[in-house]
């Protein structure tokens, strides 16, 4: 007897579950076959409901690097859009959160705020540490990384950005207001269908997929595999230019955001770059004010950090 659709995604979510606890066993020798499975199982899983999120012009997206310390004992220093930018296709060859080896990806932090008026220069701090968080929770070498540079994006004008929201964890569920506002607006959404197999199965999976998302102990990058093919498989599609999803390493008080590289070329202007130093403090490490900085008109490939006027009283 033929299984109906609605038990075949379950079955399919059963499965992808059982390959999500089986993924610190993957190795060389076993990953193609895994990556295909992961990949079979979300081409038929058929339709389920998601929410799309419009980021409108002018909202501004932070991204940090590392700035290490160079082959002559000199502090790395960053002074190209690319070098804030995604990692170049030839140099992408590990699963990420949101990126495979075979889809490279922007990563950055949004605002909270839901309009541009309400985005404070403590707002954008507390966006700078939480894409610390995700640079710093395997620990920081204050001697081999002593500075981090800290890249400003925008929105374009005449532009927004077509996104898709990963939300439905439980645990972050009220961790900030954009995040109340999207599980809402999912809930209310998928409440407007009368078919209870629609509404079973779309909570569930995305559910599943927020998992992934948020998991917080990785041994390697493997673990990762199941929301970089998701991710990959989105942005395949061309329709979407990337997601958003709770910062696990921020307890999910800011959402990342992952970009498509089309998206970032055609619809982001870099604004402001900064180097900062990075301090020890008896509760860990802290972000010091930047001492090297530009204000970009946001059309510059390449530009030069001048070292910052701090008055002394």
């Amino acid at each position: 007897m033929e299984k109906n659709n609605s038990i075949t995604i379950i079955d399919n979510i059963g499965q992808l579950k059982n390959i999500s606890n089986l993924l610190k066993e993957v190795n060389c020798e076993n990953l193609q076959n895994t990556e295909n499975e992961i990949k079979d199982l979300m081409k038929t899983l058929g339709k389920v409901g998601i929410i799309q999120f419009q980021m409108p012009e002018y909202f501004p997206i932070v991204r940090i690097r590392k700035n290490y310390i160079d082959k002559d004992n000199d502090v790395e220093r960053f002074e190209t859009r690319q070098d804030y930018s995604f990692v170049p296709k030839e140099k992408n060859n590990k699963y990420a959160r949101a990126s495979s080896p075979q889809n490279t990806m922007f990563y950055g932090v949004i605002p909270n705020s839901s309009a541009l008026n309400e985005i404070t220069s403590a707002e954008l701090c507390e966006m700078e540490k939480a894409c610390f968080a995700e640079i710093s929770y395997n620990g920081f070498d204050l001697v081999e990384t002593p500075k981090i540079s800290i890249g400003r994006w925008i929105v374009k004008a005449n532009h927004q950005l077509n996104l898709i929201a990963i939300i439905q964890e439980d645990k972050f569920t009220n961790s900030n207001i954009l995040c109340s506002k999207l599980n809402n607006a999912y809930h209310n959404y998928i409440s407007s269908f009368e078919d209870e197999n629609f509404k079973k199965i779309s909570l569930e999976y995305t559910t599943f997929l927020a998992n992934e998302f948020s998991k917080p102990d990785i041994n390697h990058q493997y673990d990762y595999m199941i929301s970089a093919i998701y991710t990959e498989f989105l942005a395949n599609q061309q329709v979407f230019d990337g997601i958003i999803y709770p910062s696990v390493r921020a307890d999910g008080a800011y959402f990342n955001i992952a970009l498509t590289p089309n998206a970032v070329n055609k619809k982001l202007n870099l604004k402001v770059v900064g180097e900062s130093p990075i301090n020890k403090t008896d509760n860990g490490i802290s972000i010091l004010e930047c001492d090297h900085l530009v204000y970009l008109k946001g059309d510059e490939e390449s530009f030069t950090l001048q070292p910052r006027k701090i008055l002394i009283i």
